[in-house]
């Protein structure tokens, strides 16, 4: 155990603590109490904890120079990510070095899966995710094979469901997926929201995404959001039905989103389209659109001078 931590230490530059190891007949490996500490510069802590890895390897492949496993499991991994007063995560240069190397082994995994996951940014309730559970099916190093990838993770208190394929070693790398969710609350994102005058305990919110598209040109997406109970002060009569559906094309090499097309459904009535491009995703964004109002229940709006 002392000598797995101390080369995982000198490989990735950051502290590396496993607490117990077991190993069953039928060769699956347990690793318990796996800590990768805070690298140097950080208050003391941890970027990652796993309470157990297991790793089912069938050994007749091993023999033959294949990696194969029947499953690999982490159990309740938790991973904490920092920042630092100049920007730094903690995350060590060799540990950044190790996790973009390509690896030139031959692996087969019928099952990757997270057990009881938790992600955590800076302690800050928007972007921590917890009760992760995610499963991705038929990895493996061979081209033109279809991983499987189904799961849920609870966001800021609200369950989000994923279903999805992708084709990883495939070039460029195809991806199919969805993401879901019912009655999103935006507890949250009460300070955020609060210069708008939004009733983030009232409103609720569905949702679907579905993206289809690769890694080196983009994402074709559609999305089918509906508001419910809508708590916003821009309406004076009670909306009972929001809907917003959007057709749009996200283009990674210019970090560009074209909206092709979104409708705005107030009570089932259509009420307004728009189109339009937002240009420079990473720094600086910046937009230009066309909107047509096709109908609008004047009677509904809520002209006040709080309003912004």
């Amino acid at each position: 155990i002392l000598k797995v931590s101390d080369k995982a230490t000198s490989i990735i530059g950051q502290g590396v603590h496993v607490e117990d190891l077991s190993i069953s007949p039928s060769a699956a490996i347990n690793l318990y109490g796996i800590t990768i500490k805070n690298p140097e510069g950080f208050a003391p802590g941890q970027l990652l904890r796993i309470r157990r890895l297991r790793l089912d390897m069938r050994l007749y492949k091993l023999l033959k120079g294949n990696l194969s496993f029947k499953n690999i499991i982490l159990y309740s991994p938790e991973i904490t990510l920092l920042n630092d007063d100049k920007g730094r995560l903690n995350i060590s240069d060799g540990l950044m070095r190790f996790l973009s190397q390509k690896s030139t082994a031959r692996y087969q995994v019928d099952e990757f899966r997270i057990d009881s996951g938790i992600f955590d940014f800076n302690g800050d309730e928007r972007y921590r995710s917890d009760r992760i559970n995610l499963r991705l099916g038929n990895l493996s190093s061979d081209p033109g094979i279809k991983t499987e990838i189904n799961g849920a993770i609870v966001y800021a208190g609200n369950r989000i469901d994923i279903n999805g394929w992708a084709y990883l070693k495939d070039i460029p790398k195809r991806v199919n997926f969805s993401l879901s969710s019912k009655d999103f609350v935006l507890s949250a994102f009460r300070k955020s929201l609060e210069t708008y005058k939004i009733d983030t305990e009232k409103t609720r919110i569905d949702f679907v995404l579905h993206a289809k598209g690769d890694i080196e040109k983009g994402f074709h997406m559609t999305s089918n959001l509906k508001v419910k109970r809508a708590g916003f002060p821009l309406f004076s009569k009670e909306i009972k039905d929001l809907r917003l559906k959007t057709v749009a094309f996200l283009s990674l090499p210019d970090h560009s989103l074209v909206i092709h097309g979104s409708s705005l459904y107030v009570n089932n009535v259509p009420t307004a389209e728009l189109k339009g491009v937002v240009t420079d995703l990473r720094e600086n964004p910046s937009y230009r659109a066309e909107v047509k109002i096709d109908k609008l229940d004047i009677s509904g709006l809520n002209f006040t001078k709080d309003v912004k």
